[in-house]
């Protein structure tokens, strides 16, 4: 976890940054980055000025070394994950290419950073890290403050760096980043955390950069208060893709918006800052009572799939019914509100929804916001409406955050059929045996926003067994396996999100647990199991985790009921194929 951590002090101390000086030192504040010092005929007294690229030159010169600065993912996708802006954070005239990516539960960024060398005829790479895990604040923003320093020739940038352990605990670290003589520096200013415990309201706590507690209002001016003397002004980024359009094209918009001279890349333009007293939000739409899957002669025949993307990303949701003559979309937000396209759009600053022609919405420029809303259709026959099961958003590279995951069930059946040895040397399921190949799926299990990785057989020889070989969740950036399915000891997901655990001891014994997701680990609720009495008698044992009901003993009969009635809504979610 990206925690601030007092430590990181002794950071402070090796950064050489420090408060500036007094107002009355400081030049004006400046917009925007100087222009780099242009091609001139060389003189006895500049030579160096006289040869360096100028702008448009160098903007060339990033472009032909994109194999240098071009950062790949170590897994096959279709999206373009990494973001890329143009800077010149030391306004030395000299450009920088800024890369960077954000992945995993956490919110997790990653980048490297080039700068042009001072001969101006290649790119260095700086070392980027802002604390002891190697991560960076979150710096694709379009937009933040900074801090110019004349008497030092320094400027500070100031990014947040957010960080998630669940539903329940939130973290926040404030850093300034600084670029001077060739060295990137972060220094964190303070820090925040927000943990709920039971379920109840969080306990907020605000900390300086000595670690020492303070006020929420102290916490919100601590880059104020520490570059006191400083002279504060907007900074402004133009984040792109590779995929986004024609490279030199890209690189100089990028550079234009890093001076000024544009508000925002066009791509994006959409998701430029609210006016200065926002619109107030519509009142979300009362959650309709509406059948799902079936409603009168209307019978739902597609639903639409659940998409991990990338912020910024696009896709799009398509559903289809069978005696409907109109479909009406709608989303849902984390906490259960329905809204409509129009409201969804209202409270997610920047995204593009289009509802197309041939059952289906198009959803583009996804805000982070967006993550773990729901998208639902609505259709009807002027009598009667059904709705399709919600589909969800996850904003992120969920997908490669499990790319582990996916390769390992890849590589063994690549190997040829699998047997228990090769599924243990793969550290897959035994029971992928049973099929063909395997798929995943994306299910958010505890409504926290980070969903989990459903894998199961694709081509099963078991007929009818909506079994799933594994699932997995992402702790701290990293995937932890809940469970793991195998011979005698199989796991179901429920329409419910809870996870049936079926275990067999022989004919006799049977054993019964409903799992439920939370806080990271899956926990017994319900323990029920088959047994024999002295006179070999058949019964159940049923005991409840945490309820009033306790144990108690349950004839055969009932024991039976009740375990069917646990299988009955157990299901198999849709499926990306692995190849």
């Amino acid at each position: 976890m990206k925690r601030f951590l007092c430590a990181l002090l002794t950071l402070c101390i090796t950064l050489s940054l420090c408060a500036c000086t007094g107002k009355a030192d400081v030049a004006p504040a400046v917009s925007a980055a100087p222009e780099p010092v242009k091609s001139a005929e060389p003189t006895a007294s500049d030579t160096h000025a006289a040869v360096f690229p100028s702008g448009a030159e160098q903007l060339t010169l990033i472009a032909n070394s994109l194999s240098t600065w071009e950062c790949k993912l170590d897994y096959e996708s279709d999206y373009d994950y990494y973001r890329y802006a143009v800077t010149d954070l030391d306004a030395n005239g000299r450009l920088e290419i800024f890369a960077a990516i954000t992945q995993g539960t956490g919110i997790y960024t990653s980048g490297r950073f080039f700068e042009l060398s001072e001969s101006g005829d290649t790119l260095i790479e700086y070392p980027l890290s802002a604390n002891e895990y190697s991560f960076l604040p979150e710096v694709t923003v379009s937009k933040t403050v900074k801090y110019t320093d004349s008497a030092k020739s320094e400027t500070h940038y100031i990014f947040n760096d957010n960080t998630r352990n669940g539903a329940a605990e939130f973290y926040n670290t404030v850093f300034a980043m600084t670029l001077k003589n060739g060295t990137v520096s972060f220094t964190p200013l303070g820090s925040y955390e927000s943990i709920s415990r039971d379920g109840n309201t969080p306990d907020e706590v605000w900390y300086d950069a000595a670690g020492e507690r303070i006020t929420k209002e102290q916490y919100d001016a601590l880059a104020d208060s520490f570059f006191a003397g400083c002279s504060a002004s907007e900074a402004r980024f133009g984040w792109f893709g590779l995929k986004d359009g024609e490279l030199s094209e890209l690189l100089n918009t990028s550079y234009k918006v890093f001076t000024g001279e544009l508000s925002a890349m066009p791509a994006i333009a959409a998701s430029a800052a609210p006016a200065t007293t926002p619109a107030p939000a519509p009142a979300p739409t009362p959650a309709p009572q509406i059948p799902v899957g079936q409603s009168g002669n209307i019978r739902i025949t597609k639903n639409p799939t659940s998409e991990s993307l990338s912020i910024g990303g696009k896709t799009w949701f398509i559903a289809h019914a069978e005696n409907a003559s109109g479909i009406t979309w709608q989303f849902i937000d984390p906490n259960g509100r329905v809204l409509s396209v129009d409201e969804t759009m209202s409270e997610n600053a920047g995204l593009s929804l289009q509802v197309l022609d041939g059952d289906t919405i198009a959803v583009d420029k996804v805000p982070q916001s967006l993550n773990g809303w729901g998208v639902q259709a609505v259709f009807s026959d002027g009598n009667n409406a059904a709705a399709t099961s919600p589909a969800y958003i996850y904003v992120g590279d969920f997908v490669g955050a499990y790319s582990e995951v996916i390769q390992k069930y890849k590589n063994a059946y690549a190997a040829g059929s699998i047997d228990y040895g090769r599924a243990m040397e793969y550290g897959i399921s035994e029971m992928a045996g049973y099929s063909t190949s395997a798929g995943y799926a994306l299910k958010d299990l505890d409504k926290d926003g980070i969903p989990e990785m459903i894998v199961a057989g694709v081509g099963s020889s078991l007929d009818g067994d909506p079994m799933i070989f594994e699932i997995d969740t992402l702790k701290n950036g990293e995937v932890a396996t809940l469970c793991t399915s195998s011979a005698r000891d199989r796991y179901y997901l429920r329409t419910d999100s809870m996870v049936l655990n079926i275990g067999s001891g022989g004919a006799a014994y049977t054993t019964y647990y409903l799992l439920s997701f939370k806080d990271g680990n899956l926990s017994p609720i319900i323990e029920l199991s088959s047994d024999l009495d002295d006179n070999a008698a058949a019964f159940w044992h049923y005991k409840e985790y945490g309820g009033a009901a306790g144990e108690k003993k349950l004839g055969y009969e009932e024991g039976l009921a009740l375990a069917e009635s646990y299988e009955s809504v157990i299901y198999l979610p849709p499926l990306t194929k692995i190849s």
